[in-house]
């Protein structure tokens, strides 16, 4: 896939991971910081979000934590 800088919010991402539409995620790192990019249908988004901090002790996948 090419490289893009298009993003995708949090309230859709939840909608295509209720709906079954992901069909992978990459984490990708560089200097400074990390994104983490979706793929479903022939389309890849990058997850927009804000830094809240240095470092990722203590993250946790909101959609395997967020469901009862």
């Amino acid at each position: 896939m090419a490289t893009t800088t298009d993003t995708i919010d949090r309230t859709t991402l939840e909608h295509l991971v209720e709906a079954g539409a992901i069909r992978g995620a990459s984490i990708m790192g560089q200097p400074g910081g990390w994104c983490v990019v979706f793929q479903y249908g022939l389309t890849e988004r990058v997850l927009a979000a804000r830094a809240r901090s240095a470092t990722t002790a203590g993250l946790k996948p909101w959609w395997i934590t967020s469901r009862a």
